[in-house]
């Protein structure tokens, strides 16, 4: 597997859409962590085309089950819009559910990855490199950041504290 240099990760942009605020904000500083150029929120998949529409990305991360506009609606619009270039966006759906259906589903779908919570920084870098060497767009590298560097970015992370509901928690803590 190829693997990214820090520069290569900084001139990546991605879009994160999840109806839940904490996952949102811990897949932005799990991709900050990586080197991620820059990281756009949705909440739903209607507020995520919306922002697609307004500012492109390298690569969207969609939760499958949201409401009111689920991953997998958001999915299709995507892969149906006229906009051919926007239409090609790669997108990982993320979800609580691992049934096999479920990512038959995403990927029948037009998904490009399919993965199941909780998501780790080792699982989505993973994921982004092998959608970028399957459209060609990897090349290997020399530098990595090391797991000690990401550490050390999440770990110096300024930490506020959240409320989260009990099913929140559940899913924060991989039992769903």
């Amino acid at each position: 597997m190829t693997v990214l240099s820090r520069e290569e990760w900084g001139s990546l942009s991605f879009l994160v859409a999840d109806d839940t605020g904490v996952i949102r904000a811990m897949m932005e500083m799990m991709l900050l962590a990586l080197g991620a150029g820059s990281v756009a929120m949705a909440a739903d998949g209607q507020e995520a085309m919306d922002e697609l529409q307004r500012n492109p990305v390298d690569f969207v991360i969609s939760d499958l089950n949201m409401t009111p506009v689920s991953g997998l609606e958001f999915l299709r619009s995507l892969r149906s819009t006229d906009d051919l270039a926007l239409a090609r966006t790669p997108v990982v759906v993320i979800s609580g559910y691992g049934e096999l259906e479920v990512k038959e589903q995403v990927l029948a779908a037009g998904g490009n990855a399919f993965m199941t919570k909780p998501v780790k920084p080792g699982g989505i870098e993973t994921r982004i490199v092998e959608i970028l060497e399957a459209q060609g767009r990897a090349a290997p590298a020399i530098a990595v950041p090391s797991a000690k560097v990401a550490s050390a970015t999440v770990a110096s992370a300024k930490v506020l504290p959240v409320q989260i509901a009990a099913s929140e928690a559940t899913l924060l803590a991989g039992r769903a």
